[in-house]
């Protein structure tokens, strides 16, 4: 009785996770394989990992010799745009990248054997602001706490899991586009099309936002690394 019971449950859990798994893996929004595979245009979901799997996934062959550190301002910036002659630039910036984040990249980088000949590294206003909020992101104030890159789940437990799936089905199947930036087969972000147009509003919050000059250092350690 106990086995029958056994054997209803295991095939009933895999019955339900297996297609899970598959269909997470064919999305690969987090970049263990070669990126969504059914609409080849990926969203944001957790670049930091995306792009660190990407990276680990084509170093050794690429040999990359040219790097680019930033935020969302310059994760459209597409890699041929900076490469002079004999350059082969990897893009590393990140939604809200922050510059104690490039000196965890940047060892890491170092850590793979990579001797970047050039290193484009975006400086951001915000870098300098007295207070900062990381609105919510787990991973990058753990990056910043620890100075250590984040853990990389292994592939089962990534694309077995629940949260991937919703964050795959409401993007690709409910296609509930949030994102102003997309990615496509290379992890090359993109403007989505059909974006409204841009309206600047122009605020004075500026008065109250104090500049901590201090947080150059941070740049200098890149630069140092």
């Amino acid at each position: 009785m106990k086995l029958a019971y056994l054997i209803t449950f295991i095939t009933t859990m895999a019955a339900g996770l297996v297609p899970v798994g598959v269909f997470n893996s064919m999305v690969d929004s987090l970049w263990h394989f070669q990126g969504n595979q059914i609409v080849k245009q990926n969203f944001p979901f957790d670049e930091r990992i995306a792009k660190t799997n990407r990276l680990l996934n084509t170093y050794k062959k690429a040999d990359y010799n040219c790097i680019l550190l930033g935020s969302s301002r310059t994760i459209a910036l597409r890699e041929e745009y900076l490469e002079k002659k004999g350059d082969r630039c990897f893009n590393y910036s990140v939604r809200g990248g922050r510059v104690e984040e490039y000196i965890v990249f940047s060892r890491f980088i170092k850590s793979l054997g990579i001797e970047p000949q050039r290193v484009y590294v975006a400086i951001d206003g915000f870098n300098f602001t007295h207070k900062f909020r990381s609105r919510g992101r787990k991973i990058q104030d753990d990056m910043i706490r620890t100075g250590e890159m984040p853990t990389i789940e292994p592939v089962y437990r990534a694309y077995l899991s629940w949260d991937v799936l919703a964050f795959n089905y409401q993007m690709n199947v409910a296609k509930r586009e949030q994102s102003r930036i997309t990615y496509d087969e290379t992890l090359q972000g993109r403007i989505r099309e059909n974006l409204p147009d841009y309206k600047p509003k122009f605020e004075e919050k500026w008065k109250s936002i104090k500049c901590n000059t201090r947080k150059s250092q941070y740049y200098v350690t890149v630069k140092n690394i």
